[in-house]
């Protein structure tokens, strides 16, 4: 019993303690975008900065969907969860 609660322990600080990962993300289409979230969240991804492209349609970043916190928040939960990580980036 205390192994297990040992091995949990030093798996979370092995995930919190790791790289700051940052990512640069030209903006996608904003079905791709809501199914990166949770990808992103496993990677251990903390910083994701969007911007447009050359040929990123205008109405992209009009998208409902697109940046709701509602919707990314539980992406990147669901993300956390299939990951084993608690810090929500």
């Amino acid at each position: 019993d205390d192994d297990d609660d040992d091995a949990r322990d030093a798996s979370r600080r092995s995930i919190a303690d790791g790289p700051t990962i940052e990512l640069l993300l030209a903006c996608p289409r904003p079905k791709a975008l809501r199914r990166m979230w949770t990808s992103l969240a496993q990677l251990g991804v903390r910083v994701v900065t969007i911007t447009p492209a050359w040929k990123t349609p205008k109405d992209y970043f009009g998208a409902s969907s697109l940046l709701s916190r509602e919707t990314v928040e539980s992406e990147l939960r669901r993300g956390m969860e299939q990951a084993g990580d608690f810090i929500m980036p």
